[in-house]
């Protein structure tokens, strides 16, 4: 009786010979606003699926910014935080749109220039777009392995490979080791296509000579090279 009623209990009062219930009693908008009319107050299956995977892409997200250094994750390309660090403001822009056109965008300069600053405005672009994203240090990079257990490649090296896109920070403030997996990383990427970001205080030449000839190719050819200044003291 009680689910005729639901389906439809304008007929159903009305073959009993009695008025029917006013259906505005038995109609209620679902409460996220999309219009769906239900027969109890609350919100609806469609919305209830749509409000769960929003909060799971929020969490995501949440998660892959975590994985930028707490004193950039803040970086954003219309962040007022930016202005502040970066002096050169025509380089982070050009830096900011750099991943539409090339795979590799190369952030040289001096100390304090904000290059750290600018690849994490870039690279939480990257994630907030849904893309994997991992930042590893270069000097993690060269010592990963010899700290890490025999046989088992550590989780820095392997997230430096297999995410979308990736900050090699500092490159060539690493000691020379002879474990080191920079190079074999730019190899990887380089060889999978995927999207490299990488700050360094050396400059062109020194890259190639610190690294070679093949790895210096496959950071610079092709790439955005954006070398940031500083604001000049008086």
């Amino acid at each position: 009786m009680t689910a005729r009623i639901l389906d439809n209990p304008t007929a159903l009062f009305g073959s009993m010979g009695l008025t029917p219930p006013d259906l505005s009693l038995w109609i209620h908008p679902c409460t996220a606003g999309c219009g769906e009319q239900m027969q109890r107050p609350g919100i609806c299956g469609d919305c209830l699926v749509k409000e769960r995977l929003e909060k799971e892409r929020i969490e995501g997200m949440r998660k892959r910014l975590e994985t930028i250094p707490a004193q950039y994750r803040d970086a954003r390309p219309d962040a007022a935080c930016v202005r502040e660090r970066v002096y050169d403001a025509r380089g982070f822009d050009q830096a900011c749109t750099a991943l539409s056109r090339h795979r590799v965008l190369v952030l040289l300069g001096p100390p304090g220039a904000g290059k750290s600053t600018t690849a994490g405005a870039v690279l939480a672009a990257q994630a907030e777009a849904g893309r994997s994203i991992a930042w590893i240090p270069a000097l993690r990079l060269a010592v990963a392995r010899s700290e890490g257990r025999l046989g088992s490649e550590p989780d820095e090296i392997r997230a430096a490979i297999r995410a979308q896109v990736i900050v090699i920070d500092d490159l060539g403030q690493e000691g020379l080791n002879p474990t080191s997996a920079v190079v074999d990383v730019v190899h990887a990427r380089h060889d999978s296509q995927k999207p490299l970001i990488v700050t360094s205080g050396l400059d062109r030449r020194d890259l190639g000579t610190r690294y070679g000839g093949g790895v210096g190719r496959r950071l610079l050819e092709g790439a955005c090279v954006v070398e940031l200044t500083c604001r000049r003291s008086t």
